[in-house]
């Protein structure tokens, strides 16, 4: 049904600092994050539109103007509009927020089962994906300084116990972590950086 609009919200000066797409009297609720302005200073953009047209506007106008939070424009959206939260940025306030509601909880056995039966069979989005150096040293920092408590550590040690890694996977760490890589000559392997003459990339697997 064509009953859906866009609109914004516009500052004194006349530009916008907030894109939405509602029906009713969605534009003037006043019980949101973001707060309406004056009644004069709210534009409907397009009117007498579908849901599905009033996302796709809603997502084109955040696009042109741009979102604060991201240093890319001037609007406080948090989102890039559309259906869903896609690009949502939390303020700090926010995931202080979270962290505090989640501090101290513990997920029941069933909540876990739950979980593990709803993600069996699907694959990562990240399987494939090579992190880049930068993003490496983000994560390194973020780290720093991070102590867990003894519960955890048991926890971890808990979970790695019978764990047993291929010899594959441990000289692809290996290579990661010190820039060499595994060689063979058909008779011995050698870990080095460089290839030695006479020996091929690979590691001798051995004879069970």
């Amino acid at each position: 049904m064509k009953e859906y609009y866009t609109y914004a919200y516009m500052r004194e000066h006349g530009t916008p600092y907030y894109i939405g797409k509602g029906k009713g009297d969605r534009a003037y609720c006043k019980n949101r994050a973001i707060k309406p302005p004056k009644n004069e200073k709210i534009l409907f953009l397009k009117q007498n539109i579908t849901e599905e047209e009033a996302f796709r506007h809603e997502k084109y106008m955040i696009g042109i103007f741009g979102r604060k939070d991201l240093g890319t424009g001037i609007l406080h959206n948090r989102t890039d509009g559309g259906e869903g939260v896609s690009g949502m940025k939390h303020t700090d306030e926010s995931k202080k927020k979270i962290g505090k509601a989640f501090r101290g909880k513990k997920l029941t056995s069933e909540h876990i089962e739950k979980v593990r039966k709803a993600q069996k069979g699907r694959v990562s989005p990240l399987r494939g994906v090579t992190i880049s150096q930068e993003h490496r040293e983000k994560i390194r920092k973020t780290m720093l300084g991070v102590k867990h408590t003894a519960e955890r550590r048991k926890n971890q040690s808990l979970a790695k116990i019978g764990v047993k890694h291929t010899a594959e996977r441990n000289a692809k760490k290996s290579a990661l972590q010190t820039g060499k890589h595994w060689y063979n000559n058909g008779k011995i392997n050698r870990f080095d950086y460089e290839c030695p003459d006479g020996f091929v990339p690979g590691m001798l697997r051995r004879k069970k």
